[in-house]
Protein backbone atom coordinates (compact mmCIF):
# COMPACT_ATOMS: atom_id res chain seq x y z
CA UNK A 1 0.00 0.00 0.00
CA UNK A 2 1.02 2.90 -0.84
CA UNK A 3 0.85 6.48 1.79
CA UNK A 4 1.06 9.76 0.29
CA UNK A 5 1.33 12.46 2.71
CA UNK A 6 -0.49 15.69 1.57
CA UNK A 7 0.63 19.29 2.89
CA UNK A 8 -2.05 21.22 4.00
CA UNK A 9 -1.34 24.49 3.59
CA UNK A 10 2.02 24.29 5.52
CA UNK A 11 5.00 26.15 3.76
CA UNK A 12 7.91 25.82 5.98
CA UNK A 13 9.72 23.85 8.27
CA UNK A 14 9.25 24.65 11.82
CA UNK A 15 12.13 22.46 13.14
CA UNK A 16 12.35 20.48 15.93
CA UNK A 17 10.29 21.13 19.19
CA UNK A 18 11.77 23.58 21.38
CA UNK A 19 13.67 23.52 24.55
CA UNK A 20 11.93 25.02 27.52
CA UNK A 21 15.00 24.84 29.78
CA UNK A 22 16.08 28.13 28.78
CA UNK A 23 16.21 31.19 26.77
CA UNK A 24 13.05 33.64 25.88
CA UNK A 25 10.02 32.39 24.75
CA UNK A 26 9.24 30.35 21.44
CA UNK A 27 6.64 32.10 19.12
CA UNK A 28 5.04 28.37 19.66
CA UNK A 29 5.26 29.58 23.99
CA UNK A 30 2.70 31.37 25.99
CA UNK A 31 4.95 34.39 27.52
CA UNK A 32 6.42 34.61 30.61
CA UNK A 33 5.76 37.18 33.61
CA UNK A 34 8.83 38.15 36.18
CA UNK A 35 8.87 37.59 39.62
CA UNK A 36 7.44 39.99 42.15
CA UNK A 37 7.79 40.72 45.53
CA UNK A 38 5.37 39.07 47.52
CA UNK A 39 4.37 41.91 49.32
CA UNK A 40 4.28 45.49 48.85
CA UNK A 41 3.06 49.01 49.66
CA UNK A 42 1.52 50.41 46.46
CA UNK A 43 -1.65 48.94 44.72
CA UNK A 44 -0.86 50.54 40.86
CA UNK A 45 2.39 48.94 39.97
CA UNK A 46 4.40 47.62 36.64
CA UNK A 47 4.69 44.02 35.87
CA UNK A 48 6.86 42.33 33.18
CA UNK A 49 7.74 39.39 31.39
CA UNK A 50 9.18 37.90 27.89
CA UNK A 51 7.48 37.01 24.78
CA UNK A 52 8.79 35.70 21.07
CA UNK A 53 10.35 39.08 19.20
CA UNK A 54 7.03 38.19 16.67
CA UNK A 55 4.38 38.28 19.22
CA UNK A 56 1.88 40.65 18.82
CA UNK A 57 -0.67 40.77 21.97
CA UNK A 58 0.12 40.05 25.33
CA UNK A 59 -3.25 40.01 27.89
CA UNK A 60 -2.23 40.49 31.41
CA UNK A 61 -4.63 39.08 34.05
CA UNK A 62 -4.76 40.13 37.76
CA UNK A 63 -8.15 39.74 40.23
CA UNK A 64 -10.68 39.11 37.59
CA UNK A 65 -9.36 42.04 35.48
CA UNK A 66 -7.55 42.18 31.97
CA UNK A 67 -5.07 44.81 30.73
CA UNK A 68 -3.43 45.27 27.33
CA UNK A 69 0.77 44.97 27.39
CA UNK A 70 3.03 47.32 26.14
CA UNK A 71 5.14 45.26 23.36
CA UNK A 72 9.08 46.20 22.53
CA UNK A 73 10.90 43.64 20.92
CA UNK A 74 11.09 40.67 23.13
CA UNK A 75 10.03 41.94 25.93
CA UNK A 76 6.11 43.47 27.54
CA UNK A 77 5.10 45.06 30.12
CA UNK A 78 2.07 46.22 31.71
CA UNK A 79 0.95 49.04 34.68
CA UNK A 80 -1.96 46.98 36.87
CA UNK A 81 -3.77 47.74 40.11
CA UNK A 82 -4.66 44.84 42.69
CA UNK A 83 -7.53 44.87 45.58
CA UNK A 84 -5.15 44.89 49.12
CA UNK A 85 -5.10 42.93 51.47
CA UNK A 86 -5.06 39.61 49.81
CA UNK A 87 -2.46 36.92 47.28
CA UNK A 88 -3.52 38.22 44.13
CA UNK A 89 -2.25 35.72 41.24
CA UNK A 90 -0.79 37.30 37.84
CA UNK A 91 -0.99 35.55 34.47
CA UNK A 92 0.34 36.96 31.05
CA UNK A 93 -1.29 34.96 28.05
CA UNK A 94 -1.76 34.90 23.95
CA UNK A 95 -2.84 32.35 21.63
CA UNK A 96 -0.71 29.88 23.02
CA UNK A 97 -1.41 30.09 26.54
CA UNK A 98 -1.01 31.09 29.86
CA UNK A 99 1.88 32.06 31.86
CA UNK A 100 2.80 30.65 35.33
CA UNK A 101 1.14 32.91 38.21
CA UNK A 102 3.00 35.49 40.04
CA UNK A 103 1.36 36.38 43.22
CA UNK A 104 1.78 39.55 44.98
CA UNK A 105 0.18 41.18 47.68
CA UNK A 106 -0.94 45.03 48.13
CA UNK A 107 -0.71 45.28 51.85
CA UNK A 108 -4.08 46.85 54.12
CA UNK A 109 -3.03 49.18 55.54
CA UNK A 110 -0.50 50.73 54.03
CA UNK A 111 3.13 52.68 54.83
CA UNK A 112 1.99 55.83 53.28
CA UNK A 113 5.72 57.20 53.96
CA UNK A 114 6.92 54.61 52.02
CA UNK A 115 5.02 55.72 48.91
CA UNK A 116 6.55 58.83 48.67
CA UNK A 117 9.54 59.34 46.84
CA UNK A 118 10.26 62.55 49.26
CA UNK A 119 10.84 60.50 52.43
CA UNK A 120 13.38 57.96 53.19
CA UNK A 121 13.54 57.04 56.74
CA UNK A 122 15.79 54.22 56.77
CA UNK A 123 18.43 55.58 58.69
CA UNK A 124 18.97 58.27 61.77
CA UNK A 125 20.20 60.65 59.61
CA UNK A 126 16.93 60.70 57.39
CA UNK A 127 14.52 60.16 59.75
CA UNK A 128 10.99 61.22 58.87
CA UNK A 129 9.91 63.72 60.56
CA UNK A 130 6.61 63.87 62.79
CA UNK A 131 6.56 67.01 64.57
CA UNK A 132 9.00 69.68 65.24
CA UNK A 133 6.81 70.70 68.01
CA UNK A 134 4.99 68.03 70.28
CA UNK A 135 3.67 70.04 73.48
CA UNK A 136 3.18 69.29 76.92
CA UNK A 137 -0.83 69.91 76.64
CA UNK A 138 -2.07 66.81 75.63
CA UNK A 139 -0.25 66.60 71.70
CA UNK A 140 -0.48 63.21 70.45
CA UNK A 141 0.86 61.85 66.77
CA UNK A 142 -0.24 58.45 65.04
CA UNK A 143 2.26 56.92 62.80
CA UNK A 144 0.71 53.79 60.58
CA UNK A 145 3.51 51.56 58.67
CA UNK A 146 4.91 48.74 58.28
CA UNK A 147 8.68 46.46 57.30
CA UNK A 148 8.15 44.13 54.79
CA UNK A 149 12.15 42.93 55.04
CA UNK A 150 13.29 41.60 58.39
CA UNK A 151 16.70 43.37 57.96
CA UNK A 152 15.02 46.83 57.44
CA UNK A 153 14.25 49.98 59.64
CA UNK A 154 12.19 53.02 59.89
CA UNK A 155 13.15 55.73 61.65
CA UNK A 156 10.85 58.91 63.36
CA UNK A 157 12.04 61.87 64.73
CA UNK A 158 9.90 63.87 67.17
CA UNK A 159 10.71 66.97 68.78
CA UNK A 160 9.17 67.80 72.32
CA UNK A 161 8.39 71.36 73.68
CA UNK A 162 8.24 72.09 77.90
CA UNK A 163 5.98 74.95 78.17
CA UNK A 164 7.89 75.77 81.44
CA UNK A 165 6.11 79.41 81.90
CA UNK A 166 3.01 77.64 82.16
CA UNK A 167 4.32 75.24 84.55
CA UNK A 168 5.84 77.91 86.99
CA UNK A 169 2.23 79.43 87.08
CA UNK A 170 0.22 75.98 87.66
CA UNK A 171 2.96 74.90 90.05
CA UNK A 172 3.88 70.90 88.60
CA UNK A 173 5.80 70.07 85.99
CA UNK A 174 3.18 68.74 82.80
CA UNK A 175 6.20 67.37 80.38
CA UNK A 176 5.41 63.86 80.02
CA UNK A 177 6.80 61.90 76.68
CA UNK A 178 5.73 58.71 75.64
CA UNK A 179 6.77 56.74 72.61
CA UNK A 180 4.37 53.20 72.31
CA UNK A 181 3.75 50.86 69.81
CA UNK A 182 0.16 50.53 70.34
CA UNK A 183 -0.11 48.09 67.37
CA UNK A 184 1.86 44.85 66.03
CA UNK A 185 3.42 44.76 69.47
CA UNK A 186 3.75 41.20 68.56
CA UNK A 187 6.10 41.64 65.31
CA UNK A 188 7.66 45.28 66.35
CA UNK A 189 9.78 47.03 68.74
CA UNK A 190 11.31 50.37 69.24
CA UNK A 191 14.92 52.22 70.08
CA UNK A 192 14.81 55.41 70.90
CA UNK A 193 17.37 57.97 70.69
CA UNK A 194 17.38 60.99 73.44
CA UNK A 195 19.01 64.27 71.69
CA UNK A 196 21.31 62.70 69.18
CA UNK A 197 21.43 59.31 66.76
CA UNK A 198 24.29 58.10 69.40
CA UNK A 199 22.42 58.45 72.66
CA UNK A 200 19.88 55.35 72.79
CA UNK A 201 17.93 55.34 75.78
CA UNK A 202 17.33 51.94 78.22
CA UNK A 203 20.89 50.76 77.41
CA UNK A 204 20.18 47.34 79.83
CA UNK A 205 17.25 46.43 77.35
CA UNK A 206 17.35 48.27 74.13
CA UNK A 207 14.25 46.81 72.33
CA UNK A 208 11.26 47.11 73.84
CA UNK A 209 7.53 48.95 72.67
CA UNK A 210 7.08 51.81 75.04
CA UNK A 211 9.74 54.40 76.24
CA UNK A 212 8.78 57.24 78.49
CA UNK A 213 10.66 60.23 79.97
CA UNK A 214 8.60 62.34 83.21
CA UNK A 215 10.14 64.24 85.95
CA UNK A 216 9.05 62.48 89.29
CA UNK A 217 10.89 64.34 92.30
CA UNK A 218 10.71 62.36 95.66
CA UNK A 219 13.51 63.07 97.28
CA UNK A 220 13.07 65.10 100.61
CA UNK A 221 14.37 68.61 100.82
CA UNK A 222 16.89 70.15 103.63
CA UNK A 223 14.12 70.20 105.99
CA UNK A 224 13.36 66.63 105.01
CA UNK A 225 9.93 67.45 103.47
CA UNK A 226 8.68 65.97 100.48
CA UNK A 227 7.06 67.84 97.77
CA UNK A 228 3.37 67.58 97.89
CA UNK A 229 3.06 65.96 94.01
CA UNK A 230 6.29 64.04 92.76
CA UNK A 231 5.52 66.81 89.69
CA UNK A 232 5.47 70.09 91.67
CA UNK A 233 7.78 72.86 91.18
CA UNK A 234 7.24 76.65 90.06
CA UNK A 235 6.93 79.69 92.66
CA UNK A 236 8.83 79.78 95.49
CA UNK A 237 9.48 78.02 97.84
CA UNK A 238 9.21 75.08 95.25
CA UNK A 239 12.18 75.01 92.62
CA UNK A 240 11.67 76.69 89.03
CA UNK A 241 10.11 74.31 86.70
CA UNK A 242 13.09 73.37 84.03
CA UNK A 243 12.52 73.52 80.47
CA UNK A 244 12.60 69.57 79.62
CA UNK A 245 12.09 70.55 75.57
CA UNK A 246 14.14 67.41 73.73
CA UNK A 247 14.78 66.14 70.30
CA UNK A 248 14.27 61.76 69.91
CA UNK A 249 14.84 59.36 67.25
CA UNK A 250 12.91 56.45 67.55
CA UNK A 251 14.06 53.50 65.17
CA UNK A 252 11.34 50.50 64.69
CA UNK A 253 12.53 46.98 63.60
CA UNK A 254 10.66 43.61 63.19
CA UNK A 255 11.37 41.28 66.11
CA UNK A 256 9.63 38.72 65.06
CA UNK A 257 12.16 37.85 61.95
CA UNK A 258 9.40 37.99 59.42
CA UNK A 259 9.06 40.07 56.21
CA UNK A 260 5.07 40.15 55.54
CA UNK A 261 2.66 42.96 55.37
CA UNK A 262 1.89 43.46 59.48
CA UNK A 263 1.46 46.70 60.49
CA UNK A 264 2.36 49.12 63.57
CA UNK A 265 0.77 52.08 64.99
CA UNK A 266 2.96 54.43 66.88
CA UNK A 267 1.50 56.77 69.44
CA UNK A 268 3.93 59.67 70.14
CA UNK A 269 2.52 62.05 73.19
CA UNK A 270 3.52 64.89 75.56
CA UNK A 271 1.76 65.49 78.58
CA UNK A 272 -0.69 62.97 78.94
CA UNK A 273 -0.92 61.34 82.02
Amino acid sequence: MLWLLLGCGFDQYLGPPDDPSDGPPSRRDPPSIDALEPYRNEDTFLVTGLIAPDDDRVVVSAAGETTIATLEGGAWSATITIPRGQDVDITASNDNGESSPATTQACDPWDAWELDPSFDGNTCDEAIVISQGLYDNEDREIVVGNILGADEADWYFVHTIDEAVIENSVGYENYHFVAELVKGIDAYQITVFKGACNNPQCPETPEYTTYEWFMHDDEPDEDGMLPPDPRSCGEAPLDPCPDWSESYWIKIQRSDGGADCKHYELELSNGIW
